[in-house]
């Protein structure tokens, strides 16, 4: 029997499989007759997200995680810094788990939902499910896409249980399967991991959400390692999260707080102005084309005739730039701007030196995100302050959106969502096209994920968008000298683009 064309998937799945046919569907396990606690249903909201924090001993990509020699202890501290589930992954081979580990915490705190984090294969499983404490069970679309008469049956199976189904995909595709479902009495999540390369693609997963419909509640799983992240997941539109190798490793290590700092950060992304929510909204329309942002508004002609075009227009307020703009010029634009239908989104282009006055600028209203440029990649893996020139910058300060404008191609700071490669650092110098096209050959990740920018114009368009682009930011292209722009480039330009 073949789950899915994923080769370590189908291990898996095979692997359980050869135990249930040998143990029965209680893996051998002495369980109880029937039921000992309420059914928990997940209660999802803008003021009560979904805070999923896992028990997770072991993963094929990572190895050994962590021992957990009690996961009723884990599970407490999850409780205590805010999860409202805990998902205890229970398969054996893979992940060293057991739905024993289930059944304890369950009875250790019967007034939380619980998830089985497993690969369920056959409809005997939710029985046990239920009589183990169980309140929701994973399913993984990915096993059943030849075959979705057995999903369907597994998942009809839960709902007789009054349990709740939680429905992972991975693409568009997976989603395409399971649309019809009903959504108030399952729950959707998007496991941003590949499962045919296992690299995260944390942006794909932003990029799919904006794709679903606003009202379905959806879950962002796999890959979430620091407070910024989580609040980009926020702020992207999902209504819940779920954690679980962070926590494990910073738990063991001595974090104990890890799990409050996401939840927290998580909460202010979704109360934020969902500018990646609304970046990817306006992405989706597009089928091979970019987004487009046309940066160094400095007039209010220009900007009104860059309206047709712009889906984000970047004004900036750097003092040494020949495109500098003041913030009675940024205020009057927003409050020309704001006004308008699908209106572009405003962004502020800071550097270190004017960074405060681009925050409180954002924090008016004026901006809906800030670029920043001169930004050290590396924040981005650890959970620190940040240095940025002079500024040392509180984490809880920079929970608000911002990406950096990078002058160097880096692969594994893409993965943190997005950034703009400006090798110009907007000094109107092209990057290396070819070098580009490389990299993406060698990162997937790189594909249709990159913003560009730096000398983009009429000559090297067509080059440009065979890269398959996200996102294009154009700025000396559109002036006719530098700082100056014009009317007739920017007509000019957008006839051959839309062409």
């Amino acid at each position: 029997m073949k789950f899915g064309d994923i080769e370590i998937l189908n291990n898996i799945c095979k692997k359980k499989l050869d135990r249930l046919n040998k143990l029965g569907v209680s893996l051998g396990y002495d369980l109880p007759d029937k039921r000992t606690s309420d059914i928990v249903k997940p209660n999802i909201s803008t003021d009560n997200p979904m805070i999923i924090a896992e028990i997770k001993r072991s993963s094929p990509t990572q190895g050994n995680i962590g021992k957990i020699e009690n996961p009723l202890e884990l599970a407490r501290k999850y409780i205590q810094q805010g999860a409202n589930a805990i998902s205890v992954l229970c398969e054996e081979d893979y992940f060293k788990g057991s739905i024993m580990d289930l059944y304890h915490v369950k009875s250790a705190f019967p007034n939380i939902c619980v998830l089985r984090k497993d690969f369920i294969l056959t409809k005997d499983e939710v029985e046990i499910s239920h009589r183990i404490g169980a309140d929701m069970i994973l399913l993984i679309v990915s096993v059943f896409k030849d075959n979705m008469e057995s999903f369907m049956q597994i998942y009809e199976e839960i709902l007789s249980y009054n349990l709740t189904p939680l429905i992972e995909i991975h693409d568009m595709y997976e989603y395409s399967l399971v649309s019809h479902l009903d959504f108030s009495r399952s729950v959707l999540g998007i496991n941003s991991r590949n499962l045919k390369t296992f690299t995260i693609n944390k942006a794909n997963a932003l990029k799919m959400r904006a794709e679903i419909p606003n009202h379905i509640p959806v879950i962002f799983e796999s890959g979430l390692d620091s407070q910024y992240e989580a609040f980009v997941v926020g702020n992207g539109g999902f209504s819940g999260i779920l954690c679980g190798s962070t926590l494990v490793r910073n738990m063991e290590s001595g974090n104990a707080n890890k799990l409050k700092e996401i939840r927290e950060s998580f909460q202010v992304g979704i109360k934020s102005n969902q500018f990646f929510y609304r970046l990817c909204r306006k992405y989706k329309k597009y089928k091979n084309k970019p987004l487009v942002k046309i940066c160094g508004i400095n007039n209010h002609d220009f900007m009104r005739e860059a309206l047709k075009y712009a889906d984000l227009l970047g004004f900036i307020i750097e003092k040494s730039s020949s495109r500098y703009v003041s913030s009675d010029f940024c205020k009057s634009a927003a409050h020309e701007i704001e006004s308008l239908d699908n209106a572009p989104l405003r962004v502020g282009v800071v550097t270190k030196h004017c960074f405060d006055d681009g925050l409180a600028m954002l924090r008016d209203g004026i901006f809906d995100a800030l670029q920043l440029h001169d930004f050290p990649l590396d924040f981005f893996s650890k959970d620190s302050n940040l240095i940025y020139g002079d500024l040392e910058i509180c984490m809880n300060d920079l929970l608000f959106p911002f990406y950096p404008s990078l002058k160097e191609l880096n692969a594994s700071g893409y993965n943190q969502f997005f950034y703009l490669y400006d090798k110009s650092g907007g000094n109107s110098e092209s990057f290396d096209i070819n070098l580009v096209r490389d990299m993406q050959e060698e990162h997937e990740i790189l594909k249709r994920n990159l913003w560009l920018a730096g000398g983009i114009c009429l000559d090297n368009i067509d080059a440009i968008l065979s890269l398959n682009p996200m996102l294009i930011d154009i700025n000396s292209g559109l002036e006719s000298t530098k700082g100056v722009k014009s009317i007739e480039k920017l007509n000019e330009f957008f006839r051959v683009f839309k062409g």
